[in-house]
């Protein structure tokens, strides 16, 4: 690693289901830190023998995914205008391509939707701007009364309930 130069400080890279940016190498062991704080310390054999992703080298673009749940009666086009607008409207997010908005999923509280969009500069952190996002959805479906259901559930007691504790008589304390 130190001697083909593949890997370079500061690279982003994923590796056994970690991703971070190389903070160090050295000669048995790479240290990685993810976009959290957290530090993996990888031994460079694992970086030989494993499949290593480097997000650095090929292309800068990031893409950050977004969920949310809105209710079965909300317009579809009108849902998908909003989460691309509220991701369009943060500097970082790049035009091109431009954020898109799938119907994913019909799932049991309402239409399961994922918003994809693409960054330049993953460094700069995901968790950040997807809030933003986020809080720009929000406020873009109150706006038109879209709603975000919560869960409901409905419980059925078949048979006879436990009796409980006796209730006093009335008129008995």
């Amino acid at each position: 690693i130190l001697l083909e130069r593949s890997l370079r400080i500061g690279d982003n890279v994923a590796v056994d289901g970690f991703e971070g940016r190389i903070t160090d190498i050295k000669t048995r062991y790479t240290l990685i830190r993810a976009g959290n704080g957290r530090e993996s310390i990888v031994p460079n054999e694992t970086l030989i023998t494993q499949r290593v992703e480097n997000l650095s080298d090929a292309d800068r673009k990031f893409n950050v995914t977004t969920n949310i749940t809105v209710g079965y009666e909300s317009d579809v086009a009108e849902v998908q205008r909003i989460l691309c607008a509220a991701a369009a409207a943060q500097p970082r997010v790049l035009q091109v391509p431009a954020p898109v908005a799938y119907l994913v999923n019909f799932a049991p509280d309402g239409l399961e939707f994922s918003l994809h969009f693409w960054i330049g500069d993953p460094g700069a952190g995901t968790v950040n701007l997807r809030s933003q996002v986020n809080i720009a959805i929000l406020e873009g479906l109150r706006a038109v009364g879209i709603d975000i259901p919560f869960p409901q559930r409905v419980v059925q007691f078949k048979g006879d309930l436990p009796a409980g504790p006796a209730s006093p008589a009335p008129g008995q304390p």
